[in-house]
């Protein structure tokens, strides 16, 4: 993979942003372009590099970010393969080792940006914290990542998956791993309604998810939970923060709370009374600000260890 920055194409709705966004390019250049996102910040104590969840795109997270860069950290993101304004077909995020080197794509671009010296924290909500967690099994700059925040992770859905609808997903992903279904996310399940948005009217938002991405995030979540993923490569020792909401109609608790037993001494768990899958937008009584707050807060505790 190699990387090329650009700014200034911000998707439609963003006039106002406070990011700029800049190109990475991956082995085909130009047909296989991911935008990036970057919060910029002078002399940041940390940067954060987020890693949205499946049918969003990273512009979303502007409130969380502009709550890092009232503290002094700085933020990164990109639109995964499939997602926003990055290439491929909707929902298709996969192979599970291309994506993984879409993270590296955007360690490096951070680590040229900011240098060795800043901490990074990689940041993965939902589908991401999937991703984040298969990256702490066995990404490749993994020891290079300073900690990991883990938000509502797909490791096990709320609802389970019936055998036979697991098979047809596993086989469809050997014959036609582009092929798309629904995600069945809908919008009342995220959050409170003002912190979440027009989700639903969002062009950049979609319901779609490829069988092979179904079944890369049920085999990682699986491994995950019963502490296979989890090798000779794997970084657990590292500062990790794992929270869910207990409302999270989306992904499973349960499974998330298995999973925090094979994480390390480093781990830390936040379990969220009342709050739904998007815990930083909060619950029915809250606009998630608590979460947001919670994450400055242990970013600043962890730069004052390291």
């Amino acid at each position: 993979m190699c990387f090329a920055a650009a700014a200034g194409m911000q998707p439609a709705g963003k006039e106002k942003a406070m990011y700029e966004n800049f190109l990475l390019y991956g082995s085909r250049g130009r047909d296989e372009t991911i935008v990036g996102y970057d919060w910029h910040m002078e002399d940041p104590k940390a940067v954060v590099c987020i890693v949205h969840g499946i049918g969003e795109h990273s512009g979303r997270y502007e409130r969380v970010a502009g709550a890092f860069a009232e503290a002094g950290i700085a933020a990164a993101a990109i639109d995964l393969k499939g997602h926003g304004v990055s290439y491929g077909k909707r929902g298709h995020c996969s192979p599970r080792n291309e994506i993984l080197e879409e993270v590296d794509m955007m360690l490096e671009w951070v680590g040229k940006k900011y240098g060795e010296d800043v901490p990074s924290v990689l940041y993965g909500h939902s589908m991401g914290g999937n991703i984040a967690l298969d990256y702490v099994a066995r990404g490749r700059y993994n020891r290079d990542v300073s900690a990991y925040i883990i938000s509502a992770p797909w490791i096990r859905l709320a609802r389970k998956v019936p055998k036979g609808q697991y098979e047809m997903v596993k086989l469809l992903a050997k014959v036609c791993p582009s092929f798309s279904i629904s995600s069945g996310v809908k919008q009342e399940d995220l959050g409170d309604p003002v912190s979440v948005g027009e989700y639903e009217r969002d062009k950049l938002v979609h319901d779609r998810i490829s069988v092979s991405t179904a079944f890369d995030g049920f085999n990682t979540g699986k491994n995950i939970e019963d502490g296979s993923a989890f090798g000779e490569d794997s970084v657990t020792g590292k500062p990790i923060l794992i929270m869910h909401g207990t409302d999270d109609r989306i992904c499973s608790i349960e499974g998330t709370e298995k999973a925090v037993a094979h994480l390390g001494d480093g781990c830390e768990y936040v379990r969220w009374k009342g709050l739904k899958h998007e815990i930083h937008n909060g619950g029915d009584e809250s606009n998630g600000d608590e979460v947001i707050e919670k994450m400055v807060r242990w970013i600043g505790e962890m730069t004052e260890r390291i």
